[in-house]
């Protein structure tokens, strides 16, 4: 059908120029699977795939590696979209590890909810499990007077924001006070340097490692560049495009 972009036979108007008149259907699964490669061709062994209609309907998310309180490595979907009943993002993140998942409705992410840039980082003297995101799109964030505002056109934004999971497992989300330098991050990745040795498996920060002062970590390189935060419904394609601004990275410890 051309002129609309429906998922799972629902219209989706928050696409640019409301999307490019496809169909696209989620495959609300999580599936596990190795790749073998003998030298000469690739196969695909021990598949399987766990489906869930209601807490997996979803895409675009930053599905980053975590190292959990118990130790376990494993993975979590923060955010994305769409909700199974309503055009609007998730709120809610899933656990992911060896044994399965678990859907973790006792957190609720406001400020980072589109893929974007996005460094993992790990403090084992406190037990600390840390998530930092740049940019992207939300359907929350905070205005020049510290305001949380809520806009449901879920616009791309400024916003660094980071997730905290504690020793006990709650996770406490905090705006960093800082922004990108325009509207960007949606869709951008995070190169980290490996030189250094300041990461541990699955490319995740090793606070512990971080000398005093700045540490250059690492590069964002790619992503959306809006001209305006809210573009879909006024398109002429001219309002965003490719960036190739490349930024760098440093985290300050005290």
């Amino acid at each position: 059908m051309c002129g609309g972009q429906y998922f799972e036979g629902r219209y989706n108007p928050m696409e640019p120029d409301h999307g490019p008149g496809f169909i696209q259907n989620y495959t609300d699964e999580i599936r596990k699977f190795e790749i073998r490669d003998d030298g000469i061709n690739l196969s695909i062994n021990n598949y399987s795939a766990t489906k869930d209609q209601k807490n997996l309907h979803r895409r675009d998310y930053n599905m980053v590696p975590q190292i959990f309180p118990n130790g376990e490595q494993g993975f979590t979907i923060f955010s994305g979209v769409f909700q199974y009943d309503v055009n609007l993002p998730w709120l809610n993140s899933v656990d992911i590890n060896e044994s399965g998942y678990k859907v973790n409705n006792e957190f609720r992410q406001l400020l980072s909810q589109y893929h974007s840039a996005k460094i993992p980082m790990y403090d084992s003297k406190k037990n600390e499990m840390y998530t930092i995101f740049f940019g992207g799109m939300s359907q929350f964030q905070f205005n020049e007077a510290g305001a949380l505002v809520q806009d449901d056109d879920v616009p791309f934004v400024k916003t660094i924001s980071m997730i905290v999971r504690h020793e006990d497992s709650t996770m406490v989300e905090k705006n960093l006070g800082v922004k990108m330098p325009g509207f960007l991050g949606s869709a951008a990745e995070f190169i980290p340097i490996k030189s250094q040795n300041m990461y541990l498996e699955n490319d995740i920060l090793n606070f512990n490692k971080l000398k005093k002062g700045n540490n250059l970590v690492g590069y964002i390189y790619g992503a959306i560049e809006s001209t305006k935060e809210n573009i879909f419904f006024n398109n002429n394609g001219s309002q965003s495009k490719a960036s190739s601004k490349v930024f760098k990275v440093t985290i300050y410890k005290n």
